[in-house]
């Protein structure tokens, strides 16, 4: 829309058995806090879709795999979603203002 911005990407991998589907997502580097934003925020996007009765899936999960070293899994419950829609918003009027964002001491 006007003054808005377009947020696109997609998941690594998607399977559905049954009512539960479940998100992949595959790294090979370093884990970061947004390895796991993007898997919930793909989780809620994929809730929102389902939720559409003819679609099915009504218990979605998600995984972030790191692929190098120790070959890490992170699992993330149905509940990781949960939130993830109002976060989201709060990043896009950051990144979208004209103002510059308020600086945070490391």
């Amino acid at each position: 829309g006007k003054g808005g911005a377009v947020l696109c990407g997609k998941p690594d991998l998607v399977a559905v058995k049954g009512d539960t589907a479940i998100i992949v997502e595959c790294k090979t580097g370093q884990p970061k806090t947004s390895d796991s934003l993007q898997a919930r925020l793909y989780m809620h996007l994929l809730g929102e879709w389902s939720a559409h009765p003819a679609r099915g899936c009504h218990r979605i999960l998600g995984e972030v795999r790191y692929l190098r070293g120790k070959g890490e899994t992170l699992h993330l419950p149905h509940a990781a979603a949960d939130g993830v829609a109002e976060l989201m918003r709060r990043y896009m009027q950051v990144f979208l203002s004209p103002a510059p964002p308020e600086a945070v001491p490391c």
